[in-house]
């Protein structure tokens, strides 16, 4: 798989829905409930990004392309497929956020 899907879905993950949804979230929590919703998600981030270097870094020598590769690693063979599946799924759950918030803001 080359590098730019890949950093195509981070661009998305990272800039899409969060902006997206940034300002109803604080008008429904408030500004402090939102600084402490963010913090957690910062947190929960840098530990994922944390978990995937630690993972590049024990399998240096493998050639390990995308998160289907890593799981195949760690989990077997059958889990390459699967987790193909789980991020199909999952950028269509956020296609259908895309089009929810689009259709509410046209309105």
């Amino acid at each position: 798989m080359p590098w730019y899907i890949t950093s195509s879905n981070i661009i998305k993950l990272y800039v899409g829905i969060a902006f997206i949804s940034t300002p109803c979230s604080i008008k429904q929590v408030g500004l402090y409930g939102a600084a402490i919703g963010f913090s957690y998600v910062v947190g929960v981030n840098i530990f994922c990004i944390y978990l995937l270097l630690k993972a590049r870094n024990r399998f240096k020598r493998d050639r390990i392309i995308d998160i289907g590769d890593l799981a195949d690693k760690l989990y077997g063979g059958c889990w390459g497929p699967l987790m193909s599946i789980l991020l199909v799924l999952t950028n269509s759950i956020f296609l259908v956020c895309y089009i929810m918030f689009f259709g509410t803001q046209t309105d």
